[in-house]
Formats: structure tokens, sequence, C-alpha cells
């Protein structure tokens, strides 16, 4: 999602982003976990408002399914 396109978001969009990225550029081991258990939590919340939506937000939906297999990647 583009910058412009994040500007204009909902605060849920906002927020799982912002969280995500918290996560990728988190630097201290004993923080990890916290910042990728915040994170998923947040995908999953908007993957599920997202399921109400039907064929709504499909780039959205690729970028959540993207998200989080970086987030389970950085886990191990």
């Amino acid at each position: 999602m583009t910058t412009k396109a994040l500007s204009s978001a909902s605060p849920e969009v906002e927020n799982w982003h912002e969280l995500h990225r918290a996560a990728m550029r988190e630097t201290e081991r004993k923080e990890l976990p916290f910042r990728i258990n915040e994170a998923e939590k947040a995908l999953a919340r908007r993957s599920r408002e997202l399921f109400a939506l039907p064929r709504e937000h499909p780039e959205e939906r690729k970028e959540l399914d993207h998200a989080l297999y970086k987030l389970r990647a950085l886990s191990f």
C-alpha cells in the first residue's frame, strides 16, 4: 500500500501496517516476540473485518497474507 493510500486509510488499516513495521524493525531480541504478537493480533483483527466484506479490498488481503508470512518467518 502506498503512503498516499495509507494516509487516507481507516485506523484499522493503519494500525496493522504500523504494528507490522514495528515488528519487522525490532532489533531487541527480548522485545521481538511481543512485537510479533501485537502485529499478528492486528492482522487477524483486520482479516476478520475483511471477511465481512467479500470481494472488497483484494490488494489489502494479499498484503495481509504476505505480512503474516513475514512475521511467521521472523519468529523462527
